[in-house]
């Protein structure tokens, strides 16, 4: 069986770990560290790509890991969201009625 290549990500405080799908299904696989850089992490959500996004709340930004394995800022002023997901439109929704339309 081919897995396709999906990055979970575990956000912890200090960093967040990236386990392909793979990984999951195969006991000796590591989590691999991707950044240590965040203040305090949460409220990941996936849109329909495999694109994982979560919030770093304290320092007001949303991140994107891509299923390429890049991480980079999604959006700078996040109005210090603590969750994110997406609705049945594909629409990131950040906090009450702030949506990104794709």
């Amino acid at each position: 069986m081919k897995h396709r290549k999906l990055s979970i990500v575990f956000l912890m405080l200090l960093g967040a770990i990236s386990v392909s799908a793979q990984q999951l299904y195969d006991t000796t696989a590591r989590p691999k560290l991707i950044s240590k850089q965040f203040s305090f992490t949460e409220g990941s959500s996936v849109d329909k790509q495999g694109n994982v996004f979560f919030t770093d709340q304290p320092n007001n930004k949303i991140w994107e890991y891509s299923v390429d394995g890049k991480l980079s800022v999604f959006m700078e002023d996040a109005w210090h969201s603590n969750g994110t997901y997406f609705d049945a439109k594909g629409n990131l929704d950040l906090a009450p009625n702030q949506k990104i339309n794709w």
